[in-house]
């Protein structure tokens, strides 16, 4: 009898277990297909696409790692990009929708390690009404009357600086000229 117990009781949990199993598969693969997700790939775990994303390329281009994307997907992929996962549009009238709806239906946001990186009191970082009041103090900061009484005192006071400093060395301008020229 002691045996019997023994062979009765894997052969019970093993079909509980294989139930278990397909109802956890069957339920990740619902939750994956409920959200209309546009195409696109994750790439490498806590990495994604990071590093194709970062490599740098002509400013007259939109980049390798971009046209391979678009072309393969379209202008509006997903993919993980800063260890998050990230929805890229290219298309300009998508992006207009969101910046005209930004705070309503959508809220611009970086990926974690960019607040990291930038300080959770970015401008950059800050969302909502915390946005609105670091930007209104930035923009008095830097106001008409302010950038006039003070600015343009303190540029007044380093462009006498430097030319008094020309007349004590007589600096020739015309040498300097062609070897600024050559470098642009």
């Amino acid at each position: 009898m002691f045996e019997t117990e023994h062979t009765l009781v894997p052969l019970l949990l093993l079909p509980s277990l294989l139930s278990l199993l397909l109802f956890l598969i069957l339920l990740k693969r619902r939750s994956r297909h409920s959200f209309n997700l546009p195409p696109g790939k994750s790439g490498w775990p806590f990495l994604g696409e990071t590093i194709g994303y970062l490599k740098p390329y002509s400013a007259k281009t939109l980049g390798y790692f971009m046209q391979q994307h678009i072309s393969k997907y379209g202008k509006i992929y997903r993919s993980n990009l800063f260890g998050e996962p990230t929805i890229v549009s290219a298309d300009a009238g998508l992006n207009r929708f969101i910046l005209q709806n930004e705070g309503r239906l959508f809220e611009c946001s970086y990926p974690r390690s960019i607040g990291g990186i930038l300080g959770k009191w970015s401008m950059l970082v800050l969302v909502g009404d915390m946005h609105r009041d670091m930007r209104s103090i930035s923009l008095n900061f830097l106001s008409h009357a302010r950038l006039r009484t003070i600015l343009l005192k303190d540029v007044e006071r380093h462009t006498l600086f430097v030319l008094d400093s020309w007349q004590q060395h007589s600096v020739s301008l015309p040498k300097m000229r062609p070897k600024s020229l050559r470098l642009i």
